[in-house]
């Protein structure tokens, strides 16, 4: 609640603590996952002052529908549950108000002590803390820009349905049971994002309804991870931010990924902090020159922790 009361910079920070099972014992770590997708939501007056402005018109005149009340709400943004007017359901991801004003402040104050700690104790300059700290700000700038997340969700789904990297013997998709939502973007401008909306729950709230279901849990697993080691080793961008509050188990039994600024996009639940990535060693900008990435150095730089590619998805030499 104390982090919540801070306001957008502090929730990511409590999020990013929530997956640090080998930083903190598990009563902190269920408190903090609340933060993922159960942050307090905005007011709903400042949430449609923001459609309107980035969209022209009020929600009522975009949408044909469009619920005031968001059924998740995370550190950045908050969704709506909307239908447009086709008819075709959607998930509105709507940026908190003065989000922006409010994370440039709190990052100056975080930057200013991140150095003095780095100058003045052994601690801080040992683990490196001012890089931390501005790998954390350069993070959390990016998503503040969610045409960043939809440039990414369409990324991952085109390079997914090329086969980029694949041997033509293989399955052109070693995803089937994974869904990517499509990105509206027509409706999709720095502050807002429009998706394809997906019923079901995230991973962290699933096993009842797996269990219900009969899904083998450790065959989820298992379709998880075959499906991002195929992203790492063959497509070359992958999704970095798996945690269960960013997967979802749909009510059709596939499952997807509800968080894009890292390959990401909110369906329905809004957490942020992943983006896409690049294997540094064997990818190029120029993928008609690039040929084929090699899998076995993509995992090797990988697995190694020595992958050092931009928040952007490019190499760095």
């Amino acid at each position: 609640m104390a982090l919540e009361e801070a306001g957008t910079t502090f929730v990511k920070l409590g999020q990013v603590l929530s997956t640090r099972y080998d930083l903190l014992p598990v009563e902190f770590i269920e408190e903090l996952s609340l933060l993922q997708c159960a942050a307090a939501a905005a007011h709903w007056d400042d949430i449609e002052q923001a459609l309107t402005e980035d969209l022209g018109a009020p929600p009522g005149e975009v949408f044909a529908e469009f619920d005031t009340v968001p059924p998740a709400a995370g550190s950045v943004a908050q969704v709506h549950r909307a239908r447009l007017r086709d008819g075709r359901a959607v998930a509105a991801k709507v940026q908190r108000p003065r989000a922006r004003q409010v994370v440039e402040r709190d990052l100056d104050i975080l930057l200013r002590i991140a150095r003095r700690t780095g100058e003045r104790t052994v601690w801080g300059h040992s683990v490196g803390v001012t890089g931390l700290v501005r790998g954390f700000a350069a993070s959390l700038r990016e998503e503040l820009d969610f045409r960043t997340e939809a440039r990414n969700t369409r990324e991952v789904a085109a390079a997914r349905e090329a086969g980029t990297g694949r041997h033509p013997s293989e399955d052109p998709d070693p995803c089937p049971a994974v869904k990517i939502p499509a990105v509206h973007g027509g409706l999709t401008t720095a502050r807002v994002l429009v998706v394809e909306w997906l019923d079901g729950v995230t991973l962290d709230k699933a096993a009842e309804s797996a269990d219900a279901r009969g899904i083998d849990r450790t065959a989820l697993a298992g379709a998880l991870l075959d499906c991002v080691l195929a992203q790492i080793m063959t497509d070359g961008v992958f999704h970095a931010d798996p945690h269960l509050g960013n997967l979802m188990l749909l009510d059709d039994g596939r499952r997807t990924t509800d968080d894009w600024d890292c390959w990401t996009s909110d369906v329905p639940a809004v957490s942020t902090g992943c983006c896409v990535r690049r294997c540094a060693t064997c990818w190029s900008r120029s993928t008609a020159t690039a040929g084929r990435p090699s899998a076995t150095r993509c995992w090797n730089w990988w697995s190694t922790g020595r992958n050092r590619s931009t928040r952007t998805g490019w190499p760095v030499t």
